[in-house]
């Protein structure tokens, strides 16, 4: 988590926005630029507790998505617990690889996750160039009103 992250995430008067269907729609747009970018085969906008909250339109395992939240969040709060334990202070995400995909979950503030599945062949360098830029961008989508919300697909 980078500084800037680290300072919302620590800031309890900073209030996480209203999730309209504006908002959504944003948010999605945005899932499907990182996926197009990053070659991911879906991407979801979780809540604190796993949720879907939004996924790309794309996404063809809707149904799969909504367990695989559940159970990336709970694993993704145990691997940062066992790291703060360790002495981790930088965790800053979690990559499960199986034969055929590769899942990867990334904070955001207040606990809300960015998850996204990749083919196993998929470049990691793309990957992280489009984490690079869809994390602050969604951080933002979270905490600003609607009408000062900065597009996601910029």
């Amino acid at each position: 988590m980078n500084a800037t992250a680290q300072a919302f995430a620590e800031d309890t008067t900073l209030k996480t926005s209203v999730l309209d269907a504006g908002r959504i729609r944003e948010i999605q747009e945005g899932l499907g630029s990182y996926a197009r970018l990053s070659g991911a085969q879906e991407a979801a906008l979780l809540d604190p507790t796993g949720a879907v909250l939004a996924r790309w339109e794309g996404s063809q395992r809707a149904a799969e998505l909504d367990g695989l939240g559940v159970l990336a969040t709970a694993s993704f709060s145990a691997t940062q617990a066992l790291a703060q334990q360790l002495g981790d202070t930088t965790f800053g995400g979690i990559c499960h690889q199986g034969k055929q995909h590769c899942l990867y979950l990334a904070p955001l503030l207040r606990g809300y996750m960015l998850l996204t599945l990749h083919p196993t062949n998929a470049r990691i360098q793309d990957m992280r160039q489009s984490l690079v830029r869809i994390v602050p961008r969604l951080n933002q989508q979270l905490v600003q009103p609607s009408s000062e919300a900065t597009p996601l697909s910029a």
